[in-house]
């Protein structure tokens, strides 16, 4: 993570964004999907992955309420919501496997209010590293950012975007990510 300092509506604020490194790992584009409206459709559906990247440019003024369940299986999930109306966005991990066993209820709960100023126009600017064990969240680039443990079950590796009535999104891109000690996991065996 890299930090600056920006001035901002008539004073400084410190932000969060991932190191200018993190563009060198390797990656491959599992979906993308600009300008896209979506009403009974899970666009996650079959991605599959534990260990990846999500951007997201969301129109909120043009859609309902949302959440993001990953690292997702029969026994677990990772959720990460946001209430249009009260300007939160939460993440439960109390159905994680490291969360029933680390976490009481209130404990497992972390949630944020979204200052509509932060904003792009009406978008969410929402971009979600995960990488097996922990999450990194970052929010209207990099104005607010949240960190945590959540050691899923290696097999727990399915998305779903659920929402109330509409989703309408400028751009979503999920990418999954190459190893940062090994350019190529064969070359290493012996």
């Amino acid at each position: 993570v890299e930090l600056k300092l920006i001035f901002t509506n008539d004073s400084y604020r410190l932000i969060q964004t991932t190191v200018p490194e993190f563009s060198l790992l390797k990656k491959q584009r599992l979906l993308s999907v600009d300008k896209k409206c979506y009403k009974d459709e899970n666009p996650l559906a079959h991605i599959f992955s534990n260990s990846f990247v999500l951007t997201a440019q969301i129109n909120v003024e043009n859609s309902g309420n949302f959440s993001l369940s990953f690292c997702k299986s029969e026994e677990e999930e990772t959720l990460l919501s946001y209430d249009k109306y009260s300007g939160c966005i939460s993440i439960d991990r109390h159905k994680t496997k490291f969360g029933l066993k680390a976490f009481k209820t209130k404990e497992s709960l972390f949630s944020f209010y979204v200052d509509p100023k932060t904003m792009c126009g009406r978008n969410l600017d929402i971009r979600l590293m995960v990488d097996i064990s922990n999450i990194e969240l970052f929010v209207n680039n990099g104005y607010y950012y949240f960190v945590s443990r959540i050691q899923p079950f290696t097999s727990s590796k399915s998305m779903a975007l659920l929402y109330d009535g509409t989703l309408a999104l400028d751009k979503l891109t999920v990418e999954s990510c190459g190893s940062i000690w090994f350019e190529d996991p064969r070359s290493c065996g012996s």
